[in-house]
Parts: C-alpha cells; structure tokens; sequence
C-alpha cells in the first residue's frame, strides 16, 4: 500500500509538470498568434499601442520563462516587434531597446539558431538607425568569425562587401600590453558614458553628458595616437547608443588592458563641484549607491536572477581589484592635481567603490571617472570649453602612462 501511494504521487508530480510545460506553451503560442496576426493585419503600424504591448509582454515571457527555445525565439519576436515600431515612429527608445536585446540574444544564446540572425540585425540596426559603420562591421565580422557554416554567412560578407572592408580584430590587438615587455603598447579602451536617446545629464543650459564625454575621449585617442605609449579604442565614436554590455564586451574583444568609462555627474543641488573615481564592488554609502542606480538604468537589466556571464564576470573582477583600485589612485590623482594647477583649487570627492553593472562585465582593470557637476552653473560652463576638455583629457593621458609605468615596475 505504501508503494502503491509512493507511485501516485509520483504520477501526479509528473502530471503537474507536464501540465505546467502544456501551460507554458501555451503561453507562448498564443503570444506568436497575436504576433502573427497582428504583424499580417497591421503592417503600416497603425494599432502602435497593441505592438508596444505585445512587444513588452514578448519580452516579458523571456525573462520570466529562461532560457528554453521558445523563450529565446519570443525574444527575438520582439526585437522584430520594437524595429517595426522603431520604423514607423522614429522612435529611438524603441531602437535602442531592439539593440539591447539582440546583444543579451547573442550574449546569452550563442548557440541557439537564431544567434546569427540577432547579429545581422544588430548590425543593421546600428548602420541604418544610428549610421555607425563601425559598430555595424563589428557585428556582421562576427558572424564571419563564429558562424562560417550559417545561412548568415554570405549575407555577412556582402554587407561588409557593401559598407567598408572588413578589419580583422586580431591584427587590432596584437599589441595587447603584456607586463613586463615595455616594447608593447598597451590597449586602453575609452568608454564615453550615454549616447544616442540616451543623452546622460543636462546642465542648466542644455549641455549634454553625452557630448561632454565624447568630446573628452576623442582628445584622448588623438593624443595617445601622436605620443604612440599606448592604443585607444572607443566603445563609440559618435552619437550612438551602445548597450551597456556591449560596452564591456567591446573592451574584451579587444583584450584591453585597462577600461575607462567617462560620465559627468549631476546632484539636485547645483552648487556641488568635484571629480570622484568608482570601482566596481559593493558599498553601503548611499551617495554611490544612488549614482550606480542612475547610470545602470540604461542597461535595461531586466533579469531577477544573475546570470552565468554576470556571475563570471563578476569573479575576473574581484581578481582584479588590486589593479582596479591602483588604476583609480592613479588617475584620480594625477587628474585633481594637474587640473588644480592649471585652472586652480579642485574639490577631490575623492576615490569611491559602486556596484556599476557596466564594469562588471569588463574582464580586466577597470574604473568609472565622474567629471565634474553638469548642473553646477560654474562646471557647465567650463565643460562647455574647448581648452578645459583639453586639460581633463591631457591629465587622464598622464594618468594612464603613470599606471602602466607602475604595474611593468611592480611585476618586475
């Protein structure tokens, strides 16, 4: 008898998972029919509520079901569903949030048949809604490097025949800083915080986060292509949006040897000054923690469970936190002092750790420099100058070559 209630249980049990699996596709295949019919009845975009709501509830499904084919394949569905919306509109959160997904698509998915599918969409997303050549090469080279066998493949290889040659990535990092040999030049990459719809802060007077900081990276890269100590890659190089993953994987592809991503800070109150310096770990300050929650709400990071690259990467920057925290004592330092000198005294708010899910990703040495107060009336008016931009890019070179010099000097 005892056998007997044993086993009924145990049907019952597989009943109820079953029942929960019929339900759960359910769910789904009543979603690809509205997808479906709506996407037949309303090519023109006419019913732009329905396809907001339907592309929500697509992504919705993915996030609340994991990682199994149908969940992956509502994701990509509602990428579709946001691109349409984004063509009929011109609506750039609606583009920004097709490219954040297909890059979590990717990331996540590598192997699911529609990995190479989300990359030629990547690319033209970033080719025809935001005209970055670059960004778009980037996308479809991976398709030629990691999916040769795809039905991508040849539509790869004629995009990339169509919109620039093709720049192979290896020969870009073959000088990728290796400690101790100071015949090779280091790869440092400048990550210009915001971009696109996403504009970061405004000051009183309409200056833009976004332009601040790009302005401040291209200084950089020019300068460090005429001293030639070390190479700069930009995780964008014009008004852009870049998720915030594929920021940190931009780093990674070009195994960098440092990361450093420029933001300009912004309070209620508009008489703070200053420059601070974050890296990644955890904090119980309030201030930092208020800051991470602004600057990670662009990641649209949806998920309630870390996933396996968040856990990895968050254990390749632990192990860099000695380098991290080195690299931030640097630049900050030299950044304050050479600053104080040439436009007078500078309020240090000194060196600070924060839980940015930016740097999580990044697998080397990395930290996040906030410039200065956009709504300060006083700061905004000197980011607004072209010589003082200037000076804050020279005195983040200096601190960039005194880092180098100090890690080849330790390992020796």
């Amino acid at each position: 008898m005892k056998y007997l209630q044993q086993f009924s249980q145990f049907i019952s049990i597989l009943l109820l998972f079953a029942c929960n699996l019929h339900a759960q596709d359910t769910d789904y295949y009543q979603l690809k029919s509205e997808y479906l019919s709506l996407k037949n009845s309303d090519p023109r975009i006419s019913k732009e509520k329905e396809w907001v709501n339907l592309a929500k509830r697509l992504e919705r499904f993915y996030f609340e079901h994991g990682s199994n084919k149908d969940s992956v394949e509502a994701l990509y569905n509602a990428v579709i569903a946001y691109e349409e919306i984004y063509k009929a509109t011109s609506d750039k959160t609606m583009l920004n949030t097709a490219i954040t997904l297909l890059t979590r698509l990717y990331r996540d998915h590598p192997h699911h048949e529609l990995a190479d599918d989300a990359l030629i969409r990547l690319g033209n997303a970033y080719l025809y809604g935001y005209g970055s050549k670059t960004l778009a090469e980037r996308a479809y080279s991976k398709v030629i490097d990691e999916y040769p066998d795809s039905d991508m493949y040849p539509v790869a290889l004629a995009k990339l025949k169509q919109h620039g040659e093709r720049k192979e990535r290896q020969t870009e990092v073959k000088a990728k800083l290796k400690y101790g040999n100071l015949h090779q030049v280091p790869v440092v990459v400048i990550d210009p915080g915001h971009g696109g719809e996403d504009t970061g802060a405004r000051g009183k007077y309409g200056l833009l986060e976004k332009d601040v900081v790009l302005d401040i990276a291209l200084k950089i890269k020019k300068m460090a292509e005429k001293q030639n100590n070390f190479s700069v890659k930009l995780t964008r190089t014009s008004d852009v949006f870049v998720p915030l993953v594929e920021r940190a994987n931009i780093a990674n592809d070009f195994e960098a040897s440092i990361f450093l991503s420029l933001h300009v800070n912004s309070l209620t109150k508009g008489k703070t000054t200053g420059i601070e310096t974050y890296y990644l770990d955890n904090t119980k300050d309030k201030a930092s923690q208020r800051l991470a929650a602004i600057e990670n709400q662009a990641g649209l990071f949806l998920q309630k469970t870390p996933d396996l690259n968040f856990i990895l990467s968050d254990l390749i920057q632990r192990a860099k936190l000695p380098d991290s925290i080195l690299l931030a004592k640097t630049i900050h330092t030299t950044l304050v002092k050479g600053m104080a000198q040439k436009w007078g005294g500078q309020k240090d708010l000194g060196i600070k750790k924060a839980p940015f899910y930016l740097l999580v990703g990044a697998h080397m040495p990395c930290i996040l420099l906030e410039l200065y107060f956009i709504n300060n009336p006083k700061d905004e008016e000197r980011l607004s100058q072209e010589n003082f931009r200037m000076d804050i890019a020279k005195e983040i070179v200096k601190g960039i070559e005194k880092y180098f010099l100090k890690v080849t000097y330790e390992k020796h």
